[in-house]
């Protein structure tokens, strides 16, 4: 399995004195210093998730039950730092992960469609959004 080869790697890299600190954030998956992170898709993966992480996204697929949610449902992607994301007219939960996997945002989505950037650094992230029986991820960069 490709995480199994990640997870690995890593420990190899440990071996040979490449870092010497344990994260103690949180991955994708809730995992305290676990190894999931989101892959080309935006679907957490590896680690304890138990999915195997896509690495070409041009082999992502979106999933919605009755295709309501699609590229596009989450504007702007390319943004300045303090902007505000616009969300799709659903009633569902938002996360907001780092490229490495960390959570850096959870909440519900409600009468408010509009998500702000003010507490987040310059850099890649992606917005997973997802109700009942549908769910979608974008990525997002933020400029300074």
């Amino acid at each position: 399995m490709l995480s199994e080869q990640i997870g690995a790697f890593y420990a190899s890299m440990g071996e040979f004195g490449l870092y010497t600190s344990i994260s103690c954030a949180e991955d994708c998956n809730g995992d305290m210093g676990g190894t999931a992170f989101l892959d080309s898709c935006g679907v957490c993966a590896g680690g304890n998730t138990g999915n195997e992480p896509e690495l070409d996204p041009d082999m992502c697929v979106i999933t919605s039950a009755n295709n309501q949610l699609k590229q596009g449902a989450i504007y702007p992607t390319i943004l300045n730092v303090g902007s505000a994301i616009h969300l799709p007219e659903i009633h569902g939960k938002v996360k907001v992960f780092k490229v490495n996997g960390q959570l850096v945002f959870e909440g519900n989505i409600g009468d408010n469609k509009i998500l702000t950037t003010n507490f987040w650094g310059a850099g890649i992230y992606f917005v997973q959004i997802g109700s009942e029986n549908q769910s979608f991820s974008q990525k997002v960069v933020l400029q300074k």
